[in-house]
């Protein structure tokens, strides 16, 4: 099994109430042994305030997301072996993120 992405960040803010986050792959399996696997990333984010949670998928280490303004988001990723989704890591860290009025996004780890 892949481990779990590690240092999930905001890049910038793209546009208004879009956000870019980017991610480091796992360089080594959980059982710590060197990964050179394809990867694929699963997405999720969740708005706190209505508990709503979308998930995207994504082959790279970004993913745009279209949020709301004035919303707080916990954000985390997970990666799973391209030639079987099944076979995926655990979630990364969560990164809490609270939009303002005018899109910009402040963020902080947890």
């Amino acid at each position: 099994m892949p481990a779990k992405p590690t240092n999930l960040r905001v890049s910038s803010s793209a546009e208004r109430l879009q956000i870019i986050v980017i991610w480091n792959t796992p360089q080594v399996t959980v059982s710590g042994i060197t990964d050179t696997s394809t990867l694929n990333y699963y997405i999720s984010y969740k708005n706190l305030e209505n508990r709503a949670t979308s998930q995207v998928q994504r082959s790279t280490e970004r993913a745009v997301l279209n949020l709301k303004a004035n919303t707080m988001y916990e954000i985390k990723v997970k990666s799973c072996k391209v030639f079987n989704t099944r076979v995926a890591g655990s979630w990364s860290d969560s990164l809490t993120i609270k939009t303002n009025e005018s899109g910009k996004s402040c963020s902080h780890n947890h």
